[in-house]
């Protein structure tokens, strides 16, 4: 590990410190292949990575080794290969219907196309049915677990688009179809997110969606013959698929105490889980905020229920949100595990989802076109302000992943008077060179291009820098963590602007993640990651797993 000599004090004094008593780790258990009698199911903790066989009848379950498959007897579709030659160029993600005779496909937006396709072949009449549309921003939809579903009798269809702002459900009369156009329906004018959607039968479907806030992921059946629908459990991850296994429904829960798959029985409508043996994973919950600007968020209380002291998280993306439990990507995992280790040692925690972030819409994403670092970083402090403001905290302390890092970043050298320190964790931090060096990623669609292109965009980088206001720094803490081997923003990242604010004078530590890529997934990574946490909001306690 590389660290600054301060930091490197710092962190063994510590070690001589007490362990922190709450222990606890995190389990994120899920469905990773499956046939019509079991399931096998892969459970990851920060420290472990164990697979269990488990039954669907009994919900019985047995460690096997990591070489584990469960053999299907479908084998693989030939259709996958007879008709993809003769579907358009560029569809991907084929799906057949039950009776064979449609092959759904979707052909994402990129910048050079300029358009998403939904598309369906008609095998029997080698007849392409298609709706193009329009998407000048990033196809959104790529980020998802499903495009499609076909009803059990083959007659209708179902995907989902957000090309009017909300992911949200269109269906298809296959039996209809005219000319080569894929007709379709709306199928609800209330606006609010789809994560997915499955078929029970003919006339009942089964989706995830949060119609009762952002981060109110819900699972729901819907009749669509009596138009009635009906909630059928909370908290449920909206990063898994939704399948049918006979009469059983297989989803994913997230919530405090992690995430792991259940049943929900459509005969007897109960709710089954999985008999897997757990480890204990370490509680954590909060509440969803409604924030300044009209930014959501969500909040920890601190231990005490008295602290002068507010960690403010961003997440990364910017295409990403907040949870009120654990995440549903264990990516985040870890870091919600971090968080909630300060949280028990008296620090209140507010999770902010700012412009950009996934879960509001198609517009509430695309809204920092031309303005990343401006109207994200603006918005977001004042919601930060105000929020500190009503509830008494005085010292408040910003810290991200990724794009997230990036922004607090930008925070805390707009306004270094309103916060104590900050902590960067595998951030961008000077977006001229990580854009020249990737040319065709969604930033550059934000930023309208590289430097130098010829719509002359240098006000857009020069309101983004860090570099060009990192002069305003004045003795905050500066902490940048990074992994050596990052293969999604390089480690010089963060090494370039630590040397920059050494030469400056300016106070910062660097602290490299030996030996990791951009998603850490060491034990020993989190264990730092959560003391330098601890240090940043001068906290004295160590936190082993």
């Amino acid at each position: 590990m590389k660290y600054t000599a301060s930091l490197f004090v710092a962190f063994f004094i510590l070690l001589a410190l007490p362990t922190l008593v709450h222990a606890g780790d995190v389990e994120y258990a899920r469905v990773v292949e499956r046939s019509d009698s079991e399931v096998l199911i892969k459970r990851n903790t920060l420290t472990t990575e164990t697979w269990f066989m488990c039954q669907l009848g009994s919900l019985a379950c047995v460690e096997t080794p990591s070489t584990t498959h469960i053999t299907s007897s479908a084998g693989t579709p030939a259709y996958m290969q007879a008709y993809r030659a003769l579907l358009p160029s560029g569809a991907s993600s084929l799906s057949r219907s039950p009776d064979g005779r449609y092959i759904a496909f979707y052909i994402p937006a990129t910048e050079s196309r300029g358009a998403r396709t939904f598309g369906v072949m008609d095998t029997t009449s080698l007849s392409i049915f298609t709706k193009k549309l329009t998407i000048s921003y990033w196809d959104l939809l790529t980020e998802g677990v499903r495009y499609y579903s076909f009803s059990p009798d083959s007659k209708s269809l179902i995907y989902i688009d957000d090309s009017k702002n909300n992911p949200t459900l269109y269906q298809v009369n296959l039996e209809k179809l005219t000319a080569s156009e894929l007709t379709s329906s709306k199928m609800f004018s209330r606006e609010y997110s789809v994560a997915d959607v499955v078929w029970k039968d003919e006339n009942t479907i089964f989706f995830i969606a949060n119609r009762d806030g952002t981060y109110a992921w819900a699972l729901y059946e819907y009749s669509l013959k009596t138009s009635t629908l009906t909630k059928i459990a909370d908290n449920v991850s909206y990063a898994d698929n939704l399948w049918m296994m006979g009469t059983n429904l297989l989803f994913t829960y997230a919530d405090e105490l992690g995430v792991r798959p259940a049943l929900y029985d459509t005969t007897t409508k109960s709710i089954r889980t999985f008999a897997l043996p757990t480890t204990g994973a370490l509680p954590i919950k909060g509440k969803a905020v409604k924030l300044a600007g009209a930014l959501t968020g969500t909040f920890f209380l601190e231990s005490s229920r008295n602290s002068d002291t507010l960690l403010v998280w961003l997440h990364g993306g910017p295409y990403r949100q907040a949870s009120v439990g654990y995440h549903p990507y264990f990516s985040y995992g870890g870091y919600d595990w971090v968080m909630e280790k300060a949280r028990l040692l008296n620090i209140g925690v507010l999770k902010i989802d700012y412009p950009g972030s996934a879960g509001r819409g198609r517009l509430f994403a695309e809204s920092i076109t031309k303005q990343v670092g401006v109207k994200d970083a603006t918005e977001t402090a004042a919601a930060v302000a105000d929020f500190a403001k009503r509830n008494r905290y005085t010292k408040v302390y910003l810290m991200g992943n990724s794009y997230g890092g990036y922004l607090a970043m930008k925070m805390l050298v707009d306004k270094p008077g309103s916060y104590r320190g900050v902590m960067s964790i595998g951030g961008v931090a000077d977006w001229t060179t990580m854009l020249t060096a990737l040319d065709t990623s969604i930033f550059n669609k934000q930023f309208g291009g590289t430097v130098g292109d010829a719509n002359a965009n240098y006000k857009l980088y020069n309101d983004a820098s860090i570099y060009n206001r990192v002069e305003r720094l004045s003795g905050q803490k500066f902490i940048l963590i990074h992994a050596d081997n990052d293969m999604t923003i390089p480690y010089r990242q963060s090494e370039g602007l630590a040397s920059y604010l050494t030469s400056l004078g300016k106070s910062n530590s660097l602290i490299t993640m030996a030996g990791e890529d951009h998603v850490f997934k060491k034990p020993e990574s989190f264990e730092l990651l959560c003391q330098s946490v601890l240090g940043l909001v001068d906290r004295t306690s160590t936190c082993d797993l």
